[in-house]
């Protein structure tokens, strides 16, 4: 079975320091205010050498987030790292691609986005492999 390159939320994510909402039709990871994260798990990286972060912002003060993707845990080996932001008007989606170094082992992983927030006002929609 092939599975999408494109994830969307479905609310049971690991997750730590974000919560689950829909919005017209979306299903969203609200990060709260600080650092937190959550996780996709068994996942084939190779021959992936980047994401594509799909955000929104869900107020009129964006802001910026700074996000690492670390491999198999929260604090594990740094693939990548870049800034989201929530440019654009209101519900406005934005992607944000961030390149990642190989994984060629061939074993299946689970990659952490860990999120550091700076300001407010923004929704995570859905992760693309590239």
């Amino acid at each position: 079975l092939l599975n999408s390159s494109y994830f969307s939320f479905t609310g049971k994510e690991r997750r730590q320091g974000f919560t689950y909402l829909k919005q017209d039709n979306r299903s969203l990871l609200h990060p709260l205010p600080g650092t937190g994260w959550f996780a996709l798990d068994s996942l084939d990286l190779k021959d992936v050498h980047a994401v594509d972060i799909v955000s929104n912002r869900d107020s009129a003060a964006g802001g910026t987030y700074m996000v690492e993707i670390r491999l198999d845990k929260p604090d594990g080996l740094l693939l990548g790292s870049g800034k989201l932001g929530a440019a654009g008007i209101k519900g406005s989606s934005v992607n944000s691609r961030v390149r990642l170094k190989p994984v060629e082992d061939g074993n299946f992983h689970t990659l952490y986005f860990v999120l550091t927030a700076s300001g407010g006002g923004m929704n995570v929609e859905a992760v693309e492999f590239r």
